[in-house]
Formats: structure tokens, C-alpha cells, sequence
């Protein structure tokens, strides 16, 4: 019980950390590296819808079609951590408007980028935990294709930069496929250790 609880706020730091950098550093440079809230940011750009919003409207529908796809009892598992992250993301945004932190290299930001959100986001799946989203169309994707969950995410998230391509250009998606990359090798790291 005592271990649940320690693993349950190291979780909730997590997400808030995870929350800040997307609106600190991802926000403002368009860096789309998959999942929901990149998919936030291109539809932000095209339509001016804000991300916090539709990060959350899109994790009704998919709690909706966790419920039709997957049952009753798959949708519980991901309602808690599905409805936290985007609330997080929407209480984080305001404050991060007051966080200014440019670097002379887009690279340098990217690197820092994906360090400040792949370490929480790697933590987070150690303890147990998801920040729901994207991770409900993997479960769904994986259940019907018969195909794992890193394939699955891969293909969702190359989906996703592929369109923001349209909207940002190649230099920015060429980017985006090394921070995505980057990212997957942190979060690999921290769950599974070094497997040498």
C-alpha cells in the first residue's frame, strides 16, 4: 500500500514535469513528435484550436472508443490517467507563458526538449502509469492489427509527423524524427535499463 502511494506521486510529479515541457518547449516551436498533443499542435496551427482542448476533447472520444473496442473494464484502467494528463497540460499552459527559455540553437532546444519530457515520460511508465491519449490507440491498433505496442506507437507517430510536414515543412519534420527517436531510446533506457 505504502509502495502504491510513493509510486502514485512520483506519477503525478511526472506528469506535471511532462505537462510543462510540452508547453514550454514543444508549444512554441511546433516540435510534433507524435501522440495527441502533437497532433494538438498541428491542428492548433492549421485551425487555432488550443492544445490543451483538443488534447482533451480528443481523450473523450478515445475513452469513448476504449469502451466500444476494447470493454468496460480496459476504458477504467485508462480514465484516470487518460482525464489527469490533459487537465495537467491545461493548468500548466498559463504558467508556462511565464517560462521563457530560448537557446541560439534549435537543435540545443530540441535535445533539451526531449530530455525535460522523455525522462518524466520514461518514469512514468517504470511505475506503472500512461498519460493515455496516444497509448489507447496503441491498446486498440494492437489488439486488432495483432501487432505490438512500440509498432503500433511507431506507426501512429510517423503518421502524425508525416502530416505535420504539410504544415511545417521538412526541416521541421526531419527534426521531429530525430526527437522522436531520441525520445523512444530515453524512455527505452528507463524502463528497460541498460540491456548490454
Amino acid at each position: 500500500e505504502k509502495n502504491k502511494l510513493i509510486r502514485l506521486i512520483i506519477y503525478l510529479i511526472c506528469v506535471v514535469l511532462v505537462a510543462l515541457s510540452y508547453n514550454v518547449f514543444f508549444v512554441p516551436n511546433n516540435l510534433v513528435i507524435g501522440g495527441i498533443s502533437g497532433l494538438a499542435i498541428v491542428v492548433k496551427k492549421v485551425f487555432g484550436l488550443n492544445t490543451s482542448k483538443f488534447i482533451l476533447l480528443t481523450t473523450i472520444i478515445l475513452l469513448i472508443l476504449s469502451y466500444i473496442f476494447l470493454g468496460k473494464k480496459e476504458m477504467k484502467k485508462n480514465l484516470g490517467c487518460a482525464i489527469l494528463f490533459p487537465l495537467i497540460v491545461t493548468i500548466t499552459e498559463p504558467i508556462a507563458k511565464f517560462i521563457s527559455i530560448e537557446f541560439n540553437s534549435y537543435l540545443f532546444t530540441i535535445i533539451i526538449a526531449i530530455l525535460s519530457y522523455s525522462i518524466p515520460l520514461g518514469i512514468v511508465y517504470k511505475v506503472g502509469y500512461s498519460t493515455g491519449g496516444g497509448d489507447i490507440i496503441n491498446q486498440i491498433i494492437c489488439k486488432y492489427a495483432k501487432t505490438s505496442v512500440g509498432q503500433a506507437s511507431s506507426y501512429m507517430n510517423l503518421i502524425i509527423i508525416f502530416t505535420s510536414t504539410f504544415v511545417f515543412g521538412i526541416p521541421n519534420s526531419v527534426y521531429a524524427v530525430f526527437a522522436l527517436l531520441l525520445s523512444n531510446s530515453i524512455v527505452d533506457f528507463i524502463i528497460l535499463g541498460n540491456s548490454d
